[in-house]
């Protein structure tokens, strides 16, 4: 972990040394972290979901294999039906998934056989790096994203959903104005969901145009929704994006931070009973 973040460290500063230093721009992207945290993060993944089985003495491997079993074939499954409802598939979205679950449901298994050697810390910061890579994997490999000039009462489709250009109404805020459209969303029932509101603002006192984007979360995707430049004549520039599993990845930090506070509490303790 020291290493992935070393890597992502160097890959987000040192664009900035170099343009500091030489006045020359240059950009470090996804295949820079592609071909270097994803060789180093899959070895440690593949380690997390087996350790904690293992003990220090010598292990017996099929007793190992017949332990683990149970977790190989829920992940098989769970993973064969998550391809099953995205309809699509890639390497790296099969090894992401994969990953996801094998840490996943590890973690679940250990927890619910309460076992006293495992550290619940530990089992718990293990599954919120599940949640992460999870949320990581499918906000990767399953987004979509529309790019169209659209005008009032036109219609907008992205996977399951079908938004409606309402409206634009110009409201005014504390220190701007703006300009606010109304987007409806419906499903595939025509049931209404929800009612995106992005904006443009204007910011008189430091004349600066700003977009507010408007966002619907739930735990299976991100709708979020951009209002660009136009006008009521030729319509307006809309960003639509559809991001699936994006609240796993705050689940998964927040699960990982959990399990630090536990294992830091456990470790006070402990020092508290030595002092004692």
């Amino acid at each position: 972990m020291v290493i992935v973040c070393s890597t992502v460290f160097l890959g987000t500063l040192y664009p900035l040394i170099i343009e500091a230093l030489t006045n020359s721009k240059i950009s470090v992207g996804e295949p820079y972290y592609n071909s270097t945290v994803i060789p180093i993060v899959l070895p440690a993944i593949i380690i997390m979901g087996i350790g904690p089985i293992l003990s220090w003495e010598k292990n017996d491997k099929i007793k190992i294999l017949k332990e683990l079993s149970p977790v190989i074939i829920c992940t098989l499954l769970i993973t064969t039906f998550i391809f099953f409802i995205y309809k699509s598939f890639n390497v790296l979205g099969l090894l992401g998934i994969v990953a996801a679950f094998w840490i996943i449901i590890n973690s679940l298994y250990i927890m619910f056989k309460k076992l006293k050697k495992y550290s619940t810390g530990m089992i718990v910061a293990h599954l919120g790096f599940g949640f992460l890579i999870l949320g990581i994997t499918g906000s990767s490999i399953w987004q979509q994203e529309k790019i169209i000039k659209m005008k009032i009462n036109d219609e907008l489709k992205i996977k399951k959903y079908n938004l409606i250009f309402k409206k634009v109404d110009e409201i005014k805020g504390p220190n701007y104005v703006a300009i606010r459209g109304i987007f409806p969303v419906f499903d595939k029932e025509n049931k209404i969901i929800t009612t995106l509101k992005p904006e443009n603002r204007f910011y008189q006192i430091t004349e600066r145009f700003t977009t507010e984007a408007s966002i619907h979360t739930n735990l299976f995707r991100d709708l979020y929704i951009v209002l660009g430049e136009g006008n009521m004549e030729e319509g307006w520039i809309i960003r639509l994006y559809y991001n699936p599993l994006v609240m796993w990845i705050w689940l998964g930090a927040f699960t990982i931070f959990l399990g630090g506070i536990i294992s830091s509490n456990k470790i006070i303790k402990k020092i508290k009973i030595l002092h004692s």
